[in-house]
């Protein structure tokens, strides 16, 4: 059985006729009857496909500067893990290094 509030909860999810007017109807198409006004139509249409064009070349070229940034950084960063890997070689080394001459000089080494 269908509760009042189900009914509340489905005019809130599904659109009523007051909201379907917002969008074209049939009679608003009939008002492109004239050759003059699909002409201004297809102009509009063609200034907008200009301008898409435009935007795309601008976007291809701002993502072609921020990729060689991140190539950049990217190459920055492996540098550094590089040089982390290294020096926690060398560190290591070390460590065994002067724990064994503490064995052999018989010293205990504090942790």
């Amino acid at each position: 059985m269908i509760s009042d509030q189900d009914i509340t909860k489905l005019k809130i999810v599904f659109a009523t006729k007051d909201d379907l007017k917002k969008f074209a109807t049939k009679d608003d198409l009939k008002r492109f009857t004239t050759k003059d006004e699909f002409q201004g139509l297809k102009e509009e249409f063609a200034d907008l496909r200009v301008e898409v064009g435009e935007l795309k070349d601008s976007l291809e070229e701002k993502f072609t500067i921020l990729d060689t940034k991140l190539d950049r950084f990217l190459g920055k960063l492996d540098s550094v893990e590089t040089d982390n890997a290294a020096g926690a070689t060398i560190l290591y080394r070390h460590e065994q290094n002067i724990q064994a001459l503490a064995d052999h000089a018989g010293i205990t080494l504090p942790e």
